[in-house]
């Protein structure tokens, strides 16, 4: 009896901040897993979301873009890349910053094949630059494919995927459920209000404000009702949240809200507290 080769493998996201990792991400695995937002460093733990098509498990991990030479988030590259069959390395437009070039000399070396994704192309003003830019690309890196994309607009996904399936090792079983992080619920509560705080605070509060889910109740009537917790450490920052007569905090809520409720399709209540963290004398 002739059965159908199973492939399955793991594909690291990478690239600085804001090139659109994180909606090429969602885009990838067809479903909001990772905030995206126009505020750096909005990604600032690793998301996992896998893809299963027929025959084939593709299994996607969005990093957190790099935002420093401090050696923190190499350290991570180095840690996830353990692994892996493959490294998307995410570009913007024709651009090349020092910080490419950083994450790019920490690459280049991991036996690990690369394809270079020159993200946001609907956005370049003078098309005429981008064959330059992937010259340029190819004498820098070498990399096996290079592919100009749209994340936003779904442009050249479907080629890119075909690509990406024949570095993916054959498997013998596809688990059909997918990974356990996707479905944890406790994950998505806190990162759909923390993506809604982004909205709302732009650029008034730093990019590392946490969430914690403090407790889940389901009620008699089968609805939800969650408190959430919004950790600071500056206590200037809790007026910015509040607002006006508490104006702030109450839209916060009400996105919220409305967000989970889209996602996860059932009533719930979105209880939020802000809670001020004690930083120890050093």
């Amino acid at each position: 009896m002739n059965t159908k080769k199973k492939y399955c493998g793991k594909i690291l996201i990478l690239g600085r901040t804001n090139t659109g990792k994180s909606t090429l991400f969602n885009q990838l695995v067809e479903k909001k897993l990772s905030i995206v937002s126009k505020k750096k460093n909005t990604t600032i733990k690793n998301i996992i979301g896998a893809k299963i098509s027929l025959n084939i498990k593709y299994i996607f991990i969005d990093t957190p873009g790099i935002y420093s030479s401090n050696g923190i988030y190499l350290k991570r590259i180095n840690k996830n890349i353990q692994n892996i069959q493959l490294i998307l390395f995410v570009l913007e437009k024709t651009i090349w910053t020092t910080y490419d070039e950083e994450i790019y000399k920490y690459i280049k070396n991991k036996n690990v094949p690369i394809i270079v994704v020159i993200n946001k192309i609907d956005l370049c003003k003078n098309k005429q630059m981008l064959l330059p830019y992937m010259n340029f690309i190819q004498k820098k890196i070498n990399p096996i494919s290079i592919f100009p994309i749209s994340a936003k607009k779904k442009y050249q996904l479907s080629i890119l995927l075909n690509n990406i399936k024949k570095f993916l090792p054959e498997t013998i079983y596809i688990n059909k459920n997918n990974i356990e992080k996707i479905k944890n619920n406790r994950y998505m509560y806190t990162e759909l209000v923390r993506e809604t705080l982004f909205h709302y605070l732009n650029k008034e509060i730093p990019y590392n404000i946490d969430v914690k889910l403090h407790k889940l109740y389901v009620l008699p009537n089968k609805e939800k009702k969650i408190y959430i917790e919004i950790l600071i450490s500056n206590k200037n920052h809790k007026k910015i949240i509040i607002g006006k007569n508490g104006n702030k905090i109450k839209r916060i809520s009400i996105m919220s809200r409305k967000k989970i409720e889209i996602f996860f399709k059932e009533k719930t209540h979105v209880m939020l507290k802000i809670v001020l963290l004690k930083i120890p004398n050093l």
